[in-house]
C-alpha cells in the first residue's frame, strides 16, 4: 500500500517537474520569438538604462523636424539638448536617442506616438498642451513621430520625421571595438551627394565546421543615417533590416565591398578575415626576473631569466582550455605548470571589458641542492581583458591565480599584460610556499617578459 502510494506521488512529482520545464522552455521560446520579431528602434526606446559609449558625435541640434504640413499655430518642438543617450541593441550595434519637448496651444487634446509608444500631453494653466517624448535620434522613417491633435470633434494626425542638417563637414564613422581584429573600414568614394555621412558599424565573427576545418564569416551591422530601406551592394539591391540599418554576412575575399546608398553616397567596405580559423594556439615569452628561493640549506636572491610557454584550445566562443609553464633559468630553478578551463563570465563597460573565470589545477617543482621536489595544487583564478585599450586591436589584461595560506601552503600568481596579437609585454609576480617532509620551501619572483605567438593549429 505504502509502496504504491509512493509510486503515485513519484509520478506526480515527475509530471509536475516536466510540466514546469515545458512551461519554462515554451516561455523562453516565445520570448525569443517575440524579441526576434521586434524592431531595434523599439528596443532603443525601451532600454531602461542605456550606458553605451558615444561612438560618434550626434547632438539633437544636428537635426530638424519636417512634415507634410505645419503643426497648428503656436506649436513648439524643442530638444532637451542634454538628453542624448546611446544604447547597445541586443549586445550589438549602438544607436542614439533623445527627448523632444512639445507644446501646442489652442486645441482640445494632443497625443504623441513613436514606434507604437503613445504619450498623452498635459494641459497647462496657460491652456497649452505640453510634454516630452523620447525618439530615436536618426534621420528618416526610423524617427517618425505622429502628433494627433483633437479640436472639437475633429482629430488630425501630423506625421513628422527628422532630417540631419548639421554635424560638421567630414563624415562621422564609428567602428565598434568588435570590428578591430578584422580591420574593418568604411571609406567614402567621391564627394558627398548632399551632406557628410553618419555611419556606425558592429561586427561578430561566425564560425562554421567544414571538411577543411573551422571556417570564418563576418556578421556585420551597418547603420547609415538617412539611407532608407534599400542600398546597393556591388551593384545589386539589398533590403534593410530596419530603416537605415543593414545586416551583411561577409566571407573572406581580397576585394572591398562597394556600397551605394539611396541618397547617392558611395563607400568601400574593407575588411580582412582568415579563410580558416584555428582552435589551438601556442606562444612563448622570456624576460628577466628578480628571483628569491628559500629552502632547506638554500637561501638566495638573484637575477634569473624566466621562460614561459602559453597554450590554449578553443571549445566554443566562450570556453577555452588553457595551459602554461613558467621555468626559471637557474641551477636552483622553479617550474610552475597550470592546466585550466577558461570561461567567459561577464562583459562590462559597454562590452569593452570581458571577465573570465579560470578553474583547474597546477603542478609546481623546486630544484635546490641535489633534490627536486614536486607537488600538485589547486589555485583558482580570473582574468579581465580590456579590448582596444589605448589603440585599436590592443588589449590590456589583468589576471591572477590565488590559493590563500592553508596548512603552510600558499600560491599567488598575478600578471598585467598589454599588446596585440603579434607581440605583448607582461609584468608578472609569483609567490609560492609549500611543505616537503615538514619543511617549508618558498619562491618569490618578479619580472617582465616579452611574448609572441609561436604557432596556431587544429
Amino acid at each position: 500500500m505504502c509502496a504504491e502510494r509512493e509510486r503515485v506521488l513519484s509520478r506526480r512529482r515527475c509530471s509536475a517537474f516536466w510540466g514546469f520545464a515545458a512551461l519554462v522552455f515554451g516561455a523562453s521560446l516565445g520570448s525569443v520569438t517575440t524579441r526576434a520579431a521586434d524592431n531595434p528602434y523599439r528596443r532603443l526606446l525601451d532600454d531602461p538604462f542605456p550606458a553605451a559609449a558615444e561612438p560618434v558625435k550626434a547632438l539633437p541640434t544636428f537635426y530638424r523636424w519636417k512634415g507634410v504640413e505645419d503643426l497648428p499655430a503656436g506649436a513648439k518642438l524643442e530638444w532637451d539638448e542634454h538628453s542624448t543617450q546611446w544604447s547597445r541593441i541586443d549586445e550589438r550595434i549602438v544607436l542614439p536617442r533623445a527627448r523632444v519637448k512639445i507644446e501646442i496651444p489652442g486645441v482640445d487634446g494632443v497625443l504623441v506616438s513613436t514606434w507604437e509608444r503613445t504619450t498623452p500631453l498635459r494641459l497647462s494653466t496657460k491652456g497649452s498642451w505640453f510634454g516630452e517624448v523620447m525618439v530615436p535620434l536618426v534621420s528618416g522613417e526610423a524617427s517618425k513621430l505622429s502628433v494627433w491633435v483633437r479640436k472639437g470633434k475633429t482629430e488630425k494626425e501630423y506625421p513628422l520625421t527628422l532630417e540631419r542638417v548639421g554635424g560638421g563637414e567630414a563624415d562621422s564613422v564609428g567602428i565598434d571595438h568588435s570590428c578591430s581584429p578584422w580591420g574593418v573600414e568604411l571609406v567614402r568614394r567621391g564627394a558627398p551627394s548632399s551632406r557628410p555621412a553618419l555611419a556606425l558599424v558592429d561586427c561578430r565573427l561566425v564560425r562554421s565546421e567544414s571538411a577543411d576545418g573551422l571556417l570564418a564569416a563576418l556578421d556585420l551591422f551597418l547603420f547609415l543615417d538617412g539611407s532608407g530601406d534599400t542600398m546597393k551592394m556591388n551593384g545589386s539591391t539589398v533590403k534593410a533590416e530596419a530603416p537605415s540599418l543593414f545586416r551583411f554576412r561577409l566571407y573572406p575575399q581580397n576585394q572591398a565591398v562597394i556600397l551605394e546608398s539611396a541618397t547617392g553616397d558611395s563607400f568601400e567596405l574593407r575588411y580582412r578575415i582568415p579563410t580558416k580559423l584555428n582552435r589551438g594556439f601556442l606562444g612563448v615569452g622570456i624576460g628577466p626576473y628578480r628571483y628569491h628561493l628559500a629552502a632547506p640549506n638554500t637561501d638566495f636572491e638573484t637575477n634569473a631569466g624566466v621562460f614561459t610557454l602559453y597554450g590554449s584550445y578553443q571549445f566554443s566562443e566562450t570556453v577555452k582550455f588553457t595551459a602554461f609553464n613558467a621555468t626559471a633559468i637557474h641551477k636552483n630553478y622553479f617550474t610552475d605548470t597550470g592546466l585550466y578551463f577558461k570561461s567567459e563570465s561577464a562583459k562590462i563597460l559597454d562590452q569593452r571589458v570581458t571577465l573570465y573565470l579560470m578553474l583547474g589545477a597546477n603542478f609546481v617543482g623546486f630544484k635546490y641542492g641535489a633534490d627536486t621536489q614536486k607537488k600538485w595544487g589547486a589555485p583558482q583564478g580570473f582574468e579581465a581583458v580590456y579590448s582596444d585599450f589605448l589603440s585599436p586591436n590592443h588589449t590590456l589584461v589583468f589576471g591572477a591565480f590565488i590559493y590563500p595560506p592553508i596548512d603552510g601552503k600558499s600560491y599567488y600568481n598575478s600578471w598585467i599584460r598589454y599588446g596585440s596579437g603579434a607581440i605583448f609585454g607582461e609584468l608578472n609576480y609569483l609567490s609560492i610556499r609549500n611543505q616537503f617532509d615538514g619543511e617549508s620551501v618558498y619562491v618569490r619572483a618578479l619580472g617582465f617578459s616579452l611574448g609572441f605567438p609561436l604557432a596556431k593549429f587544429f
